[in-house]
């Protein structure tokens, strides 16, 4: 875990590497505040309380005098701190141990209709785990249009909610409808983000996927069962309030055609919605309100390492 920097904010105080010898000098690195916090809130800790640790510890340091600590000494005083933190249950000194020993391989997918915030959400999640890898799963849809032709894959060159039109011929419309198109359109992108979680896990790459082809039945076992892949979908209860973040979108120039054809959709719309949060629901992952994206993206993480402790990694 890093805690660090090559950058001083306390540029009386350095941490130096336990290994080293007479002829081979032991790295020095200044103590960062930042950077510590930034690596505490990876644990969860909400970045106030990340924050508030840290300055304990440079407290503590600055009052003792010390100007110079090994890495190993300032590892302990994190830990003892994190012993004290509430709830117990929430067994933070094992979330520091497990970023130290398994080198910190997370994976979260966010998924979530058109005008749900998951994207607000997903940066969110990615900001706090110090994650710099968030794919949205529509750069991944538009590579597949590259390579498949609309003759063989025709709901996939549509949006998803307007695949369903590419049914209406044989299936009719209606809510039924509605689904079976969006799950022709996801089911190559889903494809696709298989792919990605089985290059992330041979690489130990920790990166966050975004987007409203994550749909939990349609990703492979591995990944639904593995600890340390946490998967949720954001969504707004509230219909007319989903509604009105389309109607918003109308008095900005520059969206409002888009606005407008999201508005034209919206009974389509907000069907995938329901639709993703029943899916969710029924292989056991959460559905988060996404009014408060702080508050989603916290709820997220938590549940990430809930899920990875009951393993006993």
């Amino acid at each position: 875990m890093e805690f660090p920097a090559n950058r001083p904010d306390l540029p009386d105080i350095l941490v130096e590497e336990d290994l080293g010898s007479e002829d081979t000098p032991r790295e020095l690195q200044f103590f960062s505040r930042g950077i510590m916090t930034q690596s505490l809130m990876r644990l969860g800790l909400p970045p106030e309380r990340a924050l508030e640790l840290v300055l304990s510890i440079k407290s503590e340091l600055q009052e003792r005098g010390i100007k110079r600590i090994p890495h190993s000494r300032l590892r302990r005083m994190i830990l003892e701190r994190l012993e004290d933190l509430e709830p117990e249950e929430a067994r933070y000194p094992d979330r520091f141990r497990y970023l130290e020993e398994q080198g910190g391989a997370l994976v979260v997918l966010i998924g979530g209709t058109t005008g749900s915030g998951k994207t607000t959400v997903a940066v969110k999640v990615a900001h706090r785990l110090g994650i710099e890898h968030v794919v949205g799963t529509d750069s991944l849809r538009e590579a597949l249009r590259s390579a498949i032709s609309p003759g063989i894959a025709p709901a996939l060159h549509e949006s998803s909610y307007t695949a369903w039109q590419t049914l209406a011929k044989f299936a009719g419309d209606g809510p039924e409808v509605q689904r079976m198109g969006f799950l022709e359109h996801a089911r190559p992108v889903a494809t696709g983000i298989n792919g990605l979680l089985r290059r992330a896990r041979a690489e130990d790459v920790r990166i966050v996927i975004e987007g409203v082809h994550v749909v939990p039945s349609l990703l492979e076992d591995t990944f639904r069962e593995a600890p340390n892949v946490m998967m949720a979908v954001v969504n707004v209860p509230d219909e007319e309030e989903h509604r009105e973040r389309f109607q918003s979108r109308s008095y900005e120039k520059s969206l409002r055609k888009s606005a407008a054809e999201y508005l034209k959709h919206f009974p389509a719309i907000r069907e995938i919605h329901d639709f993703i949060a029943e899916d969710a629901q029924k292989h056991g992952f959460p559905v988060i309100d996404s009014r408060d994206p702080e508050r989603a993206a916290a709820l997220i993480i938590e549940r990430l390492w809930r899920r990875i402790l009951a393993a006993d990694l």
